[in-house]
């Protein structure tokens, strides 16, 4: 659904801000792949509204919190896990009628979140010691907070004027609303107008792959034949590939990625902080530090609707990292856009992938461990297919992803040592 996509989007911005930890570029990037990529055409917003760039007030708090625990694990700010929120306040424009931010008010600090999600930088302000600045002017029950951008702070008393923070009043029409004037469809990522706009493989429809060369035969001019591989996990070990379907939880894609790889690494090297437990066992505790961390939420309910849900791509490495910790390993991680020689260079250096699909023609957005890969030939035209080995989470068996339609894609290398 669309809220969900717009939250998505928030957390894509706060992911990406100067001061985050997982500062990356997350907008659409193209692969080093010759593979017939899919290519996308123009993008028609004609359907997409300005209600659609909105987010809640629950939604704020959430993109908040996870802001919180970004800047916690980077030693950007004094705050600790005991930060909490304890109160959110809606600001308005200079009418009083339209929603510009809420200001998340926390045990030390605030943060201030834009309503609308068309903005460079969703996060507007924060501090993790001072006071919300509106705290000035002295406001009584009634009084709405008016917010036109950084530090722009207004208190309507109900009168055709608002008063300054240092006491003056001012016309309502002289008010100079900077963040409206910000407001701009085009600070949205194009892939997420695409996806908001249900343009962008809305529908799910392509059959999961089970034998690569059966799929390359029927899909590209084949025949095909056996180029290479790489696939040092299967090698004398019983791999055990988990369902997510034996838990019970929802949006739970990206932390049974990560038990697979845990379990992956435990079995291959026997690690017996990890074969000490059960699958369930390592799955609850990926799940706590999950949860505990903001680096993944089951569901955020809104009049019971679930509007968002699950594992952020900015925040896997972290997750991966601190999962790992738990059973005294190191997990060096790395976010890569998908190549084949990226994909390569990882499995040949024995290294484990969490890969995050998104619109994917069979997945849709899901995130998977990826293991292995092996690569065909065609006998006709020289060109090459290859196929990923995934712990895909829908099944009990490995199953296999075309390179091909991984191409706005990217993923996290994980380098685990003892």
């Amino acid at each position: 659904m669309k809220k969900a996509l717009v939250l998505f989007l928030a957390l894509i911005i706060l992911a990406t801000l100067p001061v985050s930890a997982f500062a990356d570029d997350l907008t659409m990037q193209s692969t080093a792949i010759s593979e017939n990529p899919i290519v996308s055409g123009s993008i028609n917003v004609g359907n997409i509204e300005e209600t659609d760039m909105f987010i809640s007030l629950e939604e704020a708090e959430y993109i908040a919190m996870r802001f919180v625990a970004d800047t916690i694990s980077a030693d950007l700010s004094s705050w600790d896990e005991n930060i909490g929120i304890t109160s959110t306040v809606t600001m308005y424009d200079q009418t009083s009628e339209n929603i510009t931010a809420y200001c998340v008010e926390l045990t030390r600090g605030y943060v201030v979140i834009s309503a609308y999600i068309g903005v460079e930088n969703i996060i507007l302000e924060w501090s993790d010691e001072a006071s919300p600045v509106y705290e000035n002017l002295e406001v009584s029950e009634g009084d709405k907070i008016v917010y036109v951008g950084a530090f722009g702070y207004y208190k309507d008393n109900g009168t055709s004027t608002l008063e300054t923070l240092d006491g003056a009043s001012v016309e309502k029409a002289q008010i100079n609303n900077r963040l409206e004037s910000a407001r701009d469809v085009r600070n949205v990522p194009a892939y997420v107008l695409s996806s908001i706009n249900g343009s962008n493989n809305a529908v799910c429809s392509d059959p999961v792959i089970t034998d690569p060369f059966a799929h390359a035969n029927a899909a590209y001019a084949g025949p095909f034949n056996y180029y290479e591989h790489i696939n040092k996990w299967e090698n004398g070990s019983n791999l055990v590939v988990i369902n997510m379907n034996r838990f019970n939880c929802e949006n739970h894609c990206g932390p049974t990625a990560i038990t697979n790889m845990l379990k992956m690494y435990g079995d291959r090297f026997n690690i017996s902080s990890i074969k000490n437990d059960t699958i369930d066992e390592l799955f609850g505790s990926v799940l706590w530090i999950g949860n505990a961390k903001y680096y993944f939420n089951a569901d955020i309910r809104v009049d019971g609707k679930v509007i968002f849900g699950g594992t952020i791509m900015a925040l896997a490495g972290s997750y991966i990292k601190d999962c790992f910790k738990e059973y005294g390993l190191t997990a060096t991680c790395t976010k890569k856009a998908i190549s084949f020689n990226n994909i390569k260079t990882s499995l040949r250096n024995d290294h484990l992938l969490y890969l995050m699909a998104t619109s994917h023609p069979t997945y849709g957005s899901h995130a998977m461990a990826c293991y292995a890969y092996t690569r065909l030939v065609s006998a006709t035209t020289g060109s090459y297919k290859t196929y990923l080995k995934v712990a895909d989470g829908w099944s009990s068996s490995p199953r296999y992803v075309d390179l091909a339609t991984l191409t706005s894609d990217n993923y996290w290398d994980a380098k685990i040592s003892r």
